[in-house]
Parts: C-alpha cells; sequence; structure tokens
C-alpha cells in the first residue's frame, strides 16, 4: 500500500467535548471521569495526545471504547463525562457539552492528524492512469471549494452530492466540510515530498473510498459494498499508518469531502 494523496488535515471535525454538569472546568478536571472514545481511531489518538499535552496520566483517567452511535446514547443517558469524536456523535456532545480541544488546536501542539487516499502498490503499476485521474478530479475538486467555500456551499448541486456520498444531512454538510482543511496540490508537495498530478476535469471512478493514515485510523463498520468493481475495490479504505500494509476491505466512507463527481 502507499499513500499517494492527502484527503483532509482534520481540524474542528474532532474535538474532546466536555459535558455540562460533569463538573469538568478545566483540562485537569478530568482526572478520575470517564472520556469515550472509539479505539484505535483519530479520536483516540487525539485524546492520549491531548492528555500528554496536559501533563495528565491516562490511567487517571478512564477511558472507554465506544463506537460513536454508542457515544451517542451513552451521552444522552449521562453515563460518560467526555468525549473525543467527530460528527455526528460531536454535533450531539456540543448541544449540551462545552469544547476543551480541537484536533485542528492540537495539530498547532505537533499532534495532526490526517485522512489520506491510499492504493495497493500493483494496481498503481497497472493502472498508474487511474490513479491519475483520481488524483487530478479530487485536486481540483479542492481548488474549487478552497477559491470560495461559501460561493462552492451555496451551490446547492455540491452539497446534495455530499448528502448522497456520504449520507449526511444537507444541514451538516457546511460545518463538516469548514472543520477540516482540503491541501491544495502546492501542499501535498511539501507533505508527501512528490509532485501530485495537476488537477483536470478528467472524471474520477464512479465510487469513492477512502484512506485514513498517519498513526491511526477511525473504525468502521464494512459494508458489502454493492455493484463495487475492482477498481473501486483497490481504492478502498484503509486502517493503517504511514507505511504499515492492511487487507483490502470496501467500506462506505464516513468522512465529507467537496468533489466533482
Amino acid at each position: 500500500m502507499e499513500t499517494f494523496l492527502i484527503a483532509t488535515q482534520i481540524g474542528a471535525a474532532e474535538a474532546l467535548v466536555a459535558r455540562d454538569g460533569a463538573g469538568i472546568n478545566s483540562p485537569q478536571d478530568l482526572v478520575g471521569k470517564k472520556i469515550a472514545v472509539p479505539f484505535v481511531s483519530t479520536g483516540h489518538y487525539s485524546l492520549l495526545a491531548a492528555l500528554k499535552q496536559w501533563n495528565i496520566d491516562p490511567a487517571k483517567v478512564q477511558i472507554l471504547n465506544l463506537a460513536p452511535p454508542a457515544i451517542i446514547a451513552a451521552w444522552k443517558r449521562g453515563d460518560i463525562d467526555a468525549t473525543y469524536v467527530w460528527d455526528p456523535a460531536l454535533g450531539v456532545a456540543k448541544e449540551n457539552g462545552k469544547v476543551l480541544i480541537t484536533s485542528g488546536e492540537l495539530a498547532k501542539t505537533g499532534a495532526p492528524t490526517f485522512d489520506a487516499w491510499i492504493v495497493r502498490k500493483d494496481f498503481a503499476a497497472k493502472h498508474p492512469e487511474i490513479v491519475k485521474a483520481f488524483a487530478k478530479v479530487t485536486l481540483e475538486a479542492y481548488a474549487d471549494y478552497r477559491k470560495d467555500p461559501q460561493a462552492w456551499l451555496a451551490d446547492k448541486s455540491n452539497v446534495d452530492k455530499l448528502v448522497k456520498l456520504s449520507g449526511a444531512k444537507a444541514a451538516d454538510i457546511p460545518a463538516l466540510l469548514q472543520g477540516n482543511v482540503f491541501p491544495l496540490a502546492s501542499d501535498q508537495i511539501a507533505a508527501l515530498g512528490t509532485r501530485p498530478p495537476r488537477p483536470s476535469p478528467t472524471p474520477p471512478p464512479s465510487s469513492r473510498r477512502k484512506a485514513r493514515s498517519r498513526q491511526y485510523c477511525r473504525t468502521i463498520r464494512p459494508t458489502s459494498a454493492p455493484n463495487s468493481s475492482p477498481t473501486d475495490r483497490s481504492l478502498s479504505w484503509h486502517c493503517l499508518s504511514w507505511s504499515a500494509s492492511a487487507h483490502s476491505t470496501p467500506v462506505r466512507p464516513s468522512r465529507y469531502w467537496p468533489t466533482s463527481h
């Protein structure tokens, strides 16, 4: 496997939220509290990085391994005091909680998290034109969004596409997009040390699959990926570090990104 494009640098789309009434007014108040997070995820990595930043021993807090739907249920019951998570669970927590730190703020301390597109090396060697076309149309969509985010979001067709691809509510799309940074070609070169293909209107594969890398990835429930083609499966989403390998598993994307598809 190899990373060929950074999808996003996670910003405010992930955050640590303390529940109102839990007695958490500062990071040090987390000691002894119950914090829910999906283990082996970007949120898990960020939570541990935040605790380290605040000189809090992870053993002195109760870190609970819960999937986002379970976090929502536990939050509504009042069973947990805080959570490090992403939407839609993040939005639920914010309704009666206070953000202690976001992944964007944490990145400034030296602990950034990313989403990345990856591909099997054998597939890339056999079909470089597909990988290049995918990268080009993705970078073009990023550039279009970054040029004027408000104008891009004002175009209902753009939002409708993301609703169809992601399953998110149309009202949630702006906050989800604005919570991340979508790297342009120059940013990709600086981060990956190689020049990605230039943007062009070449159409992408019919179905997109995301890859999350860095040191952790979000856990996600595999799907049967109906109507997926060999191309789709080769661009499947994997959970791995920058250099580790993992088996290919078709999944349903859970994140949201600008697209011209």
